[in-house]
């Protein structure tokens, strides 16, 4: 797993929340479980080649990583979203890789974090 530093900004969260532990912990889990189920989202969409699919549910994973200050998972999604834009998606499915390892790594944090 990276350094806690490179998951998530979490100064900068607490920050956002304005230090309630409760309201972060119910955006942590709420990002959870709707972030997880729009990997298989993207894994359809790289796999049938749909750039519009995979510019659309990245974009939408990487504003909600951007509220949660989750750095890397805003990493790879913008750079799927660009893959999206662009129309091209070679490498989509290396990119989708990280970004599941990287949701694996924030959820560790989360969950240690907030008792998820």
């Amino acid at each position: 797993m990276a350094d806690t530093d490179q998951i998530i900004d979490m100064p900068d969260f607490m920050e956002r929340v304005e230090d309630d532990m409760e309201l972060a912990g119910d955006l942590a889990e709420l990002f959870l479980s709707d972030t997880f189920p729009k990997l298989d989202e993207l894994k359809n969409h790289i796999s049938q080649n749909n750039p519009v699919g995979v510019r659309s549910v990245s974009h939408s994973i990487k504003g909600a990583a951007a509220n949660l200050s989750a750095l890397q998972v805003c990493k790879f999604s913008h750079s799927l979203e660009d893959m999206g834009t662009s129309g091209e998606l070679t490498g989509a499915q290396q990119t989708l890789d990280r970004l599941v390892s990287a949701m694996g790594d924030l959820k560790a944090v989360l969950s240690e974090k907030f008792n998820l």
